[in-house]
């Protein structure tokens, strides 16, 4: 897992709606069972402002929704020293947020993951749908039996490779595979009808970039992001730390909500500009097939894209 693998070639998709379609009511059926009109506590909901987290947010918000499920708290990493002071009957569902960040390169959400089934031995915990990369895989396999010995653990992978190496750790009963969660907003756009010419140049800036690959005048998801917005996210964190210091609740989770979906609407107004999207971004990729473009496709350093894309959308 430390290692990039070889790539299959695979470097274009078009969107495919049936596809989506199904993948969504693969989605309602595997998480029927465990969250159907159940009381769910959300923790690790991304607070912060990678726009692919805040997407699959909204499709797991969307998830729980036509589940009937209830979530009565959600905890980010910002707050959630409250949630460990919280009394939490058993019978509430511990759902952690789904993504890219389960291994070490994002040590504090590894880290909350851990702490939640190390207090919460007889919660039901899912783990959504996660790709998994370690850079020191031996590490993690060597105290992975805090996952393995908990009685009520099930975890998601979004991709082969992920479940190939969590296979190592888990028993057979707690790990299954599932699409990203952002898949349950197919039918939230319309597909336009004609599309400009233009292609979109998005490449990652962050750890998961590759060098050669970040061009200094391609867009990512915080050349979205106004002054404003910026003064709105570190007032949140700001609330959310006081949540944190005085224990109790500012209602940080239901606002940050409607701010997250107005970031995501202002990325989809974004991308009505533009007929094609090349990018190394999983959601950058998800966010244009949920549009209707079609998409060229390079990866990040550990081929997250193409992972993915084997495994659900060819």
């Amino acid at each position: 897992m430390g290692q990039m693998m070889e790539p299959t070639g695979i470097n274009s998709l078009q969107p495919n709606r049936a596809r989506w379609r199904e993948l969504k009511a693969q989605l309602l059926e595997t998480f029927g069972s465990e969250l159907r009109g159940k009381k769910v506590v959300y923790l690790d909901y991304p607070l912060h402002l990678n726009l692919g987290d805040l997407l699959i947010y909204k499709g797991t918000l969307t998830l729980l929704e036509e589940l009937g499920a209830q979530v009565e708290m959600s905890f980010s990493t910002s707050n959630a020293d409250r949630f460990f002071r919280t009394r939490i009957p058993e019978d509430r569902v511990l759902l952690l947020h789904g993504g890219g960040n389960f291994g070490d390169i994002y040590s504090i959400h590894q880290a909350l993951r851990e702490k939640v089934i190390k207090q919460f031995p007889n919660n039901p915990i899912l783990i959504m749908p996660q790709s998994v990369h370690f850079n020191e895989p031996e590490k993690f396999l060597q105290n992975c039996a805090l996952y393995r010995e908990h009685k009520n653990l099930k975890m998601y992978v979004r991709d082969q490779e992920s479940f190939n190496f969590m296979a190592q750790a888990l028993e057979p009963e707690q790990l299954f595979m599932a699409p990203d969660l952002a898949t349950m907003l197919i039918d939230e756009w319309t597909w336009p009808q004609q599309m400009p010419e233009r292609t979109l140049m998005f490449r990652r800036k962050d750890c998961e970039s590759v060098s050669s690959a970040a061009a200094a005048d391609a867009f990512d998801w915080n050349s979205l992001y106004t002054s404003m917005d910026m003064k709105k996210f570190r007032l949140f964190n700001r609330v959310s730390g006081l949540e944190r210091k005085h224990d109790v609740n500012l209602f940080t989770s239901p606002l940050w909500v409607r701010f997250s979906d107005a970031l995501i609407n202002k990325a989809v107004n974004f991308y009505q500009s533009y007929g094609q999207v090349d990018t190394d971004r999983l959601h950058g990729a998800i966010l244009a097939l949920l549009l209707g473009r079609p998409v060229l496709l390079s990866d990040n350093c550990y081929n997250k894209i193409d992972r993915y894309v084997r495994c659900w959308l060819v």
